[in-house]
């Protein structure tokens, strides 16, 4: 399957015990890069948290961008309907499937920005959204991040360890496109020139610049990091 990112929830204000107690009791501590004040272990599952609770104590990705919904705002209801041709498997009628797809969140629909990676599987299949990274790309780049950046790359993050995290990225991908003289790359959203795609430096040093800018991204809106893999 190999490794994608995905921005983390984040605590809502007066539900940060809900969320952290919940996160401890369901995670494994080595999976954090540094859990910090976060207990783990069997001290947590003294008053244990239920995942509706979770869910409430938490604003997911999709409220902070506040992407159009279907059935609340006529782009996102053109943008399901558009869709009904071409499922393969869809009810009869397009009201019933505008209807099956009430709330449904459409980020299709926003701007892009750097939380909206270029590397990325969303095309491929509904299990990703538009904001997952395809972090296994960073594989090819380990001669230039080393091996202790890149083992990160496994590890969830919370916001304040995202953002160092992207920063190190940065420096990585600066270092390295000032040496290559590549630095054309490194605020690109995609590549303009052809050439470029086939010259191993700009692509390198535009994958690790994408991850930075994605981690930079996400923990300025205050979301942290969840690793799939």
């Amino acid at each position: 399957m190999g490794l994608d990112w995905n921005p983390l929830g984040k605590p809502r204000p007066g539900g940060e015990d809900v969320y952290y107690r919940y996160i401890g009791q369901k995670s494994d501590p080595d999976s954090w890069l540094r859990p910090n004040d976060l207990k783990f272990g069997k001290g947590v599952f003294e008053r244990a948290v239920s995942e509706d609770a979770f869910h409430a104590s938490q604003i997911s990705p999709y409220e902070t961008l506040n992407a159009p919904q279907v059935g609340t705002h006529p782009e996102a209801d053109r943008w399901a309907a558009e869709r009904y041709a071409e499922a393969e498997q869809r009810p009869p009628t397009l009201d019933e499937w505008v209807e099956n797809l009430r709330g449904y969140q459409v980020l299709a629909l926003l701007p892009e920005d750097d939380g909206f990676p270029v590397y990325t599987n969303w095309p491929l299949n509904p299990i990703w959204e538009r904001w997952t990274f395809r972090a296994e790309f960073l594989k090819d780049c380990e001669e230039v991040i080393g091996p202790d950046l890149l083992n990160r790359a496994w590890l969830n993050h919370f916001p304040p360890q995202l953002e160092n995290y992207g920063s190190q990225l940065w420096d990585c991908a600066s270092r390295y496109a000032r040496e290559r003289n590549v630095e054309h790359v490194l605020n690109a959203r995609s590549f303009d020139d052809e050439a470029d795609i086939a010259d191993s430096p700009a692509l390198t040093a535009h994958v690790i610049a994408s991850a930075a800018r994605w981690a930079r991204q996400w923990s300025a809106r205050g979301h942290g990091l969840a690793a799939d893999y």
